[in-house]
């Protein structure tokens, strides 16, 4: 059974159909469905008719003077419909000419595949012919095609450490640690020796630059970049020695404008010996003697001083400015 859909054109039906009831135009239509759905002919039996419309004979026998004028009687059984068998013919061809289409692909991707294979190339096409030969177990073939696979794996590694020069090779050692790709690094460096610089510099400018990063811990560059800029140019002797400080840690500007508004709040409260201390905020000994120790400062916060010492009742009247030492420490 085909799931292929069809074309249909209901103002035509329509015109076509105008002189049929509603009991002989469903029968009709039924048997148009299963003509497409079967992309065959329907029986010349009055029986297997009334079947496939879903009538009683007697029914089909009351419709089909209205109903079988749509359809030709054939020589051999058959009931032809002439709209049904265009619509047929035109999916058929659409059908072969796609089928054409994917066979002369497939044809032109296993050619290609069977020269890059004689060619030592690992190339693949994008369908199997037989995946279980006649002759072996299923067992067999999954182990064998396991064993195929590591192997492979394991030429496709041996290529690539093969595939870099003995000039590279050193160059890659002198080079600093670093995680970038040595295959893009390879193609750099030999497009630079291609250009007529000897491997032999590149590879102590590399040692040179490994130098520099150990003495100024600057950030290292990946192998392809630093080819790429043709940094084995630069004098590395001449560059200065001191550390990155763009890796060094920086304190917050956030945390800069807190320690200075703390260290400004507290110079303005120690340097107001002079001026008149109507509440005895500086105690009997002075901002910065020992006795004040118990009168400026309690823990990390200004308080108001009482005169025996103690604290008063206006505890409250400075804010918390920020974390400051104890007078005891100071």
């Amino acid at each position: 059974m085909s799931y292929e859909w069809f074309p249909w054109y209901p103002a035509l039906f329509r015109a076509d159909t105008m002189h049929l009831t509603a009991e002989q135009d469903g029968i009709y239509r039924r048997l148009i469905d299963h003509y497409m759905e079967t992309r065959q002919p329907l029986p010349d039996s009055d029986t297997a008719l009334a079947r496939i419309a879903g009538v009683s004979v007697d029914s089909w026998a009351m419709a089909a003077a209205m109903v079988r004028p749509f359809f030709k009687a054939s020589a051999q059984g058959f009931l032809h419909h002439k709209k049904c068998d265009n619509v047929l013919a035109v999916q058929d061809g659409r059908n072969k000419k796609q089928s054409e289409k994917g066979k002369k692909g497939a044809e032109k991707r296993w050619k290609k595949n069977a020269k890059l294979q004689e060619a030592g190339s690992s190339g693949y096409a994008t369908a199997m012919p037989q995946l279980w030969p006649e002759d072996a177990t299923r067992h067999d073939t999954i182990e064998e095609l396991s064993t195929n696979v590591a192997n492979k794996k394991k030429n496709t590694k041996k290529k690539k450490s093969d595939s870099y020069t003995p000039a590279f090779e050193n160059f890659w050692k002198a080079y600093p640690k670093n995680d970038g790709s040595k295959s893009t690094a390879s193609e750099k460096f030999e497009a630079a020796v291609a250009s007529g610089v000897a491997p032999e510099t590149i590879a102590a400018q590399a040692a040179a630059y490994a130098d520099h990063i150990q003495r100024s811990g600057a950030y290292t560059a990946h192998a392809a970049t630093w080819l790429h800029q043709k940094r084995w140019e630069v004098d590395y002797a001449t560059l200065p020695a001191e550390r990155n400080q763009a890796h060094e840690p920086k304190q917050s500007s956030k945390r800069q404008r807190l320690i200075a508004s703390t260290h400004d709040a507290f110079t303005s409260i120690t340097s107001a010996n002079a001026a008149p201390d109507p509440f005895n905020l500086r105690g009997s000994g002075g901002a910065g003697s020992p006795e004040n120790a118990g009168g400026l400062l309690r823990g990390n916060a200004p308080v108001r001083q009482g005169a025996g010492g103690d604290q008063g009742n206006n505890a409250g009247v400075l804010q918390r400015v920020g974390s400051v030492p104890d007078a005891k420490d100071s």
